[in-house]
């Protein structure tokens, strides 16, 4: 078994990881914890990687730790096909039930080249000249009509949509049910099946959290709150008090709170979150979905999360659907172990001695990994400074 980072690395696990070779590879090139994505799975799927989880469990005589994803109150496009959209192609938007009567059918699919349904039920808020964002801001459409139930859109750039990405509606009034019925059977689902934490996705305020634990009724499952939204971030602080642990879910937070904000909202929430542990989320090595060698940016994303002071860092679609999923593993492990040494190398240039992990690890709960680090890099400077 390779090196471990003490940074724990959360896999989702998908079609492109979840047999047992694939999660018996995952595992032994640094993998922590796996995340079954709810958005995706279905509890069939499920049973089978928490199956094949087990098997490696046995044979490697370990815990791996295992957490449900919730769906959400989120929104996401239905298309019968993966659609090639132009940049200037017109896209019609429709509500779900309305998809659902008329997906198949021939000569409506002529007349709407692109259709796209979308489980809404409302279009109060919205006007013309709103953009529309789907699949993480890799495709935008702009509103040129709103109907009683459909609107009709024109792409601003091009994009290959496939089904079930998310969508944001920029000024959307709609009713918010925070558990959905299939939520509460998911949850159900990782009860019976001894998960051992719940990503809890949307979550806006401590009562959402306290719907939960009334729900699970067990405490040893641990409870992990998406921050996703600015009143997520406004509420953060009375969401720590009933959580044990957030995760920084940057697509959905950055619909929101707008790619400008992105950057400083991130480090507001690691700062604010103090002790608890930190997951940090979304296209950390996206470019190796296809590529078996990461980005210079993605290396410093990875890193700077690290020093920023995350417990743990996800790979989403990389495992879950990409081509190389474990060697995206290892690239995450190295990454992070060499951060880690870093991090050390600056809290020993603080202390005046070396410093192990596990003695990083103590001072970060005791005394706050961020601060410290801040503390570190500031007195380095004067001591450059005085020297020269």
């Amino acid at each position: 078994m390779k090196e471990r980072s003490q940074t724990k690395i959360i896999c989702t696990l998908g079609p492109a990881s979840e047999n047992f070779e694939t999660i018996e590879q995952l595992f032994l090139n640094g993998m922590s914890i796996v995340r079954l994505n709810m958005s995706h799975g279905t509890h069939k799927t499920c049973s089978k990687i928490i199956e094949n989880i087990r098997k490696v469990e046995e044979k490697y005589m370990v815990k791996i730790f295992v957490a449900l994803d919730t769906q959400g109150p989120e929104l996401r496009i239905h298309c019968t096909e993966s659609l090639h959209i132009k940049e200037g192609d017109n896209v019609k938007i429709v509500f779900l039930d309305e998809f659902n009567r008329y997906a198949h059918n021939k000569k409506i699919e002529a007349k709407n080249k692109h259709l796209i349904g979308v489980n809404i039920n409302t279009l109060e808020g919205l006007c013309i000249g709103n953009v529309i964002n789907l699949d993480d801001s890799k495709l935008l459409l702009r509103i040129e009509h709103v109907g009683n139930n459909y609107l009709e859109t024109v792409a601003l750039c091009e994009h290959l949509l496939k089904n079930k990405k998310r969508v944001y509606f920029q000024s959307l009034e709609s009713d918010r049910t925070f558990l959905s019925g299939q939520d509460i059977s998911d949850i159900d689902f990782a009860i019976k099946n001894f998960l051992d934490a719940i990503f809890v996705s949307f979550v806006e305020s401590s009562k959402d959290i306290i719907k939960i634990r009334k729900l699970i009724k067990d405490k040893t499952v641990q409870i992990i709150s998406k921050i996703e939204s600015k009143k997520a971030i406004c509420n953060i602080k009375e969401i720590l008090d009933v959580s044990d642990g957030i995760m920084i879910a940057r697509g959905d937070l950055m619909n929101d709170v707008g790619v400008e904000l992105l950057f400083s909202s991130q480090k507001q929430l690691v700062y604010l979150s103090k002790s608890k542990p930190i997951i940090m989320a979304t296209e950390m090595l996206q470019s190796m979905v296809n590529s078996k060698t990461p980005f210079r940016s993605e290396i410093s994303d990875i890193g700077n999360a690290i020093l920023d002071g995350c417990s743990g860092i996800m790979l989403s679609s990389e495992t879950a659907v990409g081509k190389h999923p474990a060697i995206c593993v290892d690239t995450m492990r190295m990454v992070s172990i060499n951060a880690e040494r870093y991090l050390n190398q600056l809290i020993g240039d603080l202390h005046g001695d070396t410093v192990s992990a596990a003695q990083t690890l103590e001072w970060s709960g005791a005394e706050d990994r961020k601060s410290m680090l801040a503390k570190g890099i500031y007195f380095k400077k004067q001591s450059i400074q005085k020297r020269d």
